[in-house]
């Protein structure tokens, strides 16, 4: 290589150094290296739910989809039922349970306070209440526990001995705890008896989710490359190097949106581009890998059908399975702890109560209206049959909070099995009281 070419090659990299590269320094300042970890500062974690839309779908959609079609509770005596339920209500049991489960993945914990004011004071264990005032539901900055059990050998290992609420001591009995994951015993230590935050790991998905687009989009201007042709280019890099520099930035600002450039009759402009493979699913890696933070197909987090229609049928019912065991993992112990304390107090009784999760997905009215017609010719058989009595053919159809859209005297019971005689004594199901 000749010194002349030498020379030029030299200019060409300095020009490149101090004005191509210094272009490219205002909008990628090694921001795909220097990315720290923020601290889980309830603060924080509050600023970023308000103000992303993601997050906030992330956090509320699993706990109100686990509850939203509520419980189904067996209960024969129908006042005892309806005591049991209209307390319910005016506690808004299945609301404070949604907004604790809610919270609890925003910041990382929560508790339902069971206000008592009957019963003793906070710190000490609740015992045959009269009353029950109402539920509060206690964000992650007001509530910390303390002795907890480190013990790994005991039966209760990781539970809380006494809570702090605003500096006052509250006995666990009297607080319904919320976590949205378990996790190590030195995490729940350090964070007052609580886990980690579910909007905290999203945020740093969102992070690289936003980072992934923006490394696109550099990408996609490296891998297109446009060819100016200056007349007297090696004369400009030698003597006038500031006015090259002029040059170019006249034609950066004279470029027009779509791509419309103003050049001089002796200067020719051409593009080259690269194909690029891959782009797409780099970002459908990242949106999988957001959706997998909090356990929800994509099509549920961003409220589109995304995939195949197999895909999504997949995904859904993968969703169903996991608001099941949302369900098992956060709301049972504390629904059944709400259901025995308020039919203490409002029916004095002291056995446990039985109740069901409804089904994530309900049927239709057609299809529950069918599935109730089969169940009543189903127990029809059995009764004409003589191998169910009058008590055990009504329990499918009496004693629960459901819905029946079938009564008693529409299924003909009184009807004789084919072969008997009218004479003969018959199993009679007393008609069902309006």
């Amino acid at each position: 290589m000749s010194k002349t070419a030498r020379n030029i090659k030299t200019k060409l990299k300095e020009f490149k150094d101090s004005y191509m590269s210094s272009r490219r320094t205002s909008r990628k300042v090694d921001k795909y290296l220097k990315q720290e970890t923020t601290a889980q500062e309830p603060s924080t974690l509050r600023n970023e739910y308000r103000d992303g839309w993601l997050i906030q779908k992330g956090c509320k959609t699993v706990p109100k989809d686990a509850l939203r079609n509520w419980i189904d509770i067996e209960q024969e005596d129908e006042s005892q039922l309806k005591k049991l339920s209209d307390e319910i209500k005016r506690l808004k049991v299945g609301r404070k349970l949604v907004d604790a489960a809610i919270q609890s993945r925003i910041f990382g914990g929560a508790g339902v306070y069971i206000n008592c004011k009957d019963s003793g004071e906070a710190q000490e264990p609740l015992e045959k209440p009269t009353f029950i005032e109402s539920l509060e539901v206690i964000a992650y900055q007001q509530i910390t526990g303390s002795e907890l059990q480190t013990d790994p050998l005991a039966p209760n290992y990781g539970s809380v001995g006494m809570y702090t609420v605003n500096g006052k001591k509250v006995h666990p009995s009297r607080i319904l705890h919320f976590e949205p994951s378990p996790i190590d015993m030195q995490h729940r230590q350090e964070h007052g008896g609580f886990s980690c935050a579910l909007s905290h790991k999203m945020r740093e998905e969102i992070k690289s989710f936003g980072l992934s687009n923006d490394a696109v989009q550099d990408i996609l201007i490296d891998y297109s490359t446009k060819v100016l042709s200056i007349e007297g280019l090696i004369q400009m890099l030698t003597n006038d190097k500031s006015g090259l520099s002029e040059r170019l930035t006249v034609l950066n600002e004279t470029t027009s949106l779509d791509g419309l450039m103003v050049i001089t009759e002796k200067e020719e402009l051409k593009k080259i581009q690269t194909q690029l493979a891959g782009i797409d699913n780099l970002l459908n890696f990242i949106l999988d890998t957001a959706s997998a933070v909090y356990d929800m197909p994509r099509k549920k987090l961003f409220s589109q059908q995304l995939g195949t229609l197999a895909g999504a049928e997949s995904s859904e019912k993968d969703y169903n399975a996991t608001l099941e065991q949302y369900q098992v993992d956060i709301f049972e112990d504390h629904i059944q702890t709400m259901l025995d304390l308020i039919n203490q107090i409002s029916n004095g009784s002291q056995e446990p109560v039985q109740w069901t999760f409804n089904h994530v997905v309900l049927p239709t009215t057609s299809e529950l209206a069918e599935i109730q017609t089969k169940t009543a010719q189903t127990v029809k058989n059995l009764f004409d049959a003589g191998i169910l009595t009058d008590e055990e053919a009504r329990k499918p159809f009496l004693g629960s909070t459901k819905q029946t859209l079938l009564k008693l005297d529409d299924l003909e019971f009184n009807r004789p099995i084919e072969g008997e005689e009218e004479e003969e004594e018959k199993k009679v199901i007393p008609p069902v009281e309006e």
